[in-house]
């Protein structure tokens, strides 16, 4: 058990405080009117000097209103602690700018999935970081789900393309396949129900080791049967590939954009 500090516990920083609560001391250091998940404890800019070694500070605010907290953040960074940066878009060497050319810095991109201990959490940072830093960072990011580190940081951008922003896109489909229910004669409840449960079942089938996505998908496709006539109109003309390559490559040129310093 360790002390977090959350600078910023919005939906993304609550989700994770919500989880990290149950095995650590957590206090949250807001910049709004966040309601903070039970256990986590508030604070102000003047309780800042009175903690003490922290196991990490988590850097949970939008990255355009960081800037102006880096000052009100000096009694934290004098204790050089771990700093885990969930901020979409601002690259390692950015923070480490405005943090004391800190070498105790990782970034992180988690999902929404982490306010039930279930998030694709990708992570990264320089070379300099300690093995004990980086043992650190990977097991609280574990504590909220599953872990992936990449060694090239130029990746996070098209990772938090997929699985960053991905929960959103999983619901959005099925949103369509609702209103496409409703089209058909079901009603909205029914729709509703039918897609949540098709949804949250297919996932617990993809978490699934043994089988790759094609042969999921295959093992529910039938020669001339419904399910190949709608995976027709989805694949006719490359075009779900094609949207979702427009998806990928629009979230990735917005965290590059937040990067820039762009509202």
């Amino acid at each position: 058990m360790g002390l977090i500090v959350m600078i910023g516990c919005g939906r993304m920083g609550g989700a994770m405080a919500s989880q990290w609560r149950r095995q650590h001391e957590v206090v949250a250091l807001t910049t709004g009117a966040s309601q903070l998940p039970e256990g986590v404890q508030s604070i102000s800019e003047h309780d800042l000097p009175g903690l003490q070694d922290p196991l990490a500070v988590v850097l949970a605010v939008k990255p355009q209103t960081f800037p102006g907290l880096v000052p009100s953040l000096a009694p934290l960074r004098r204790q050089d602690p771990l700093f885990i940066s969930v901020m979409a878009g601002l690259r390692l060497d950015v923070l480490a700018s405005q943090l004391d050319r800190s070498k105790r810095l990782v970034r992180a991109m988690p999902n929404s999935a982490a306010a039930i201990a279930r998030s694709m959490t990708v992570a990264t940072a320089r070379s300099d970081l300690s093995g004990k830093d980086r043992t650190t960072a990977i097991r609280l990011l574990l504590e909220i789900g599953h872990c992936e580190w990449l060694d090239d940081e130029t990746l996070i951008d098209a990772a938090t393309a997929v699985s960053g922003s991905g929960p959103a896109y999983f619901f959005r489909f099925a949103e369509a396949l609702v209103s496409a229910g409703v089209n058909a004669g079901l009603s909205p409840q029914l729709a509703q129900t039918l897609a949540r449960s098709t949804l949250s079942g297919a996932g617990a089938l993809a978490a699934e080791p043994d089988a790759s996505l094609s042969e999921l998908r295959e093992e529910v496709t039938s020669a001339g049967g419904t399910t190949a006539a709608g995976l027709a109109e989805l694949v006719r003309d490359h075009s779900i590939d094609c949207l979702c390559q427009r998806v990928v490559d629009a979230a990735m040129a917005r965290s590059r954009a937040l990067a820039a310093g762009e509202k």
